[in-house]
């Protein structure tokens, strides 16, 4: 298992694994830098509502990503 942490993309996106230990800039942002990141699925069972996430697909790192 690797360190990493979830980034929320809000406004209609779906929410990141980021790999590493998030680190903040001078303005107390997260420094994206070059770390890997994943999208996150999350799948619930209907019966007993167990959550399960899983980070699927690499997210390519454009100047806006």
């Amino acid at each position: 298992m690797g360190v990493g942490f979830l980034r929320d993309r809000s406004y209609g996106k779906t929410g990141e694994w980021m790999g590493g230990v998030p680190e903040r800039n001078w303005a107390g942002a997260l420094k994206m830098g070059s770390a890997a990141r994943f999208s996150v699925e999350a799948f619930r069972c209907e019966k007993c509502g167990f959550l399960e996430q899983y980070a699927i697909g690499e997210v390519k790192q454009g100047f806006l990503a």
